[in-house]
Formats: C-alpha cells, sequence, structure tokens
C-alpha cells in the first residue's frame, strides 16, 4: 500500500546560528524549555526529550503546539510556503 502525508499548515523558523534570541522567543511555552548557548538551541519538552538545532536546522510547532527539529534538506523537500489564509 501507498500513503500519501495529509496536508497541515505548521509554524517554523529556520536557525541561522545568528537569531538564537528570536527562536527562544517564538517556541516559548509552558511545556517547552528552550535556551539559546553558543551555537545552538536546546529544547527540553516533555513529549520528545531532549533536542537541538544546529545552524540551518528548522523549528517546527507542530498542529499540538509540539517542537522538534528538521535538518534544512527534509524540510524543504516535506514543506512548502502555504497560502495565506491557510
Amino acid at each position: 500500500m501507498k500513503f500519501r502525508r495529509k496536508p497541515i499548515v505548521v509554524e517554523a523558523v529556520q536557525f541561522t546560528g545568528k537569531n538564537g534570541f528570536e527562536v527562544v522567543d517564538w517556541a516559548k511555552s509552558p511545556t517547552v524549555d528552550v535556551a539559546f548557548s553558543g551555537d545552538i538551541v536546546v529544547f527540553s519538552t516533555m513529549s520528545a526529550g531532549l533536542m537541538r538545532a544546529a545552524p540551518g536546522d528548522w523549528v517546527v510547532k507542530g498542529t499540538n503546539g509540539e517542537f522538534y527539529t528538521i535538518k534544512d534538506a527534509i524540510f524543504r523537500e516535506i514543506y512548502e510556503i502555504a497560502a495565506d489564509g491557510e
């Protein structure tokens, strides 16, 4: 059997290595501890544990408010810019 990913809209920001404090402010949540340290952003979540975003990685906020990181090449394969209003 073959399956297609359901179309969903997520929020995401790319960590450039220079915008760590912007990523931290964006990802602040009661269920996520997030910090910018040196050249990485570190997330500690109850559901996924410890995650790190290196420069170039995307930080994605899922449909249930969960956060995860994706390498740039994979992000570009899976996601495209959503039309306004989605």
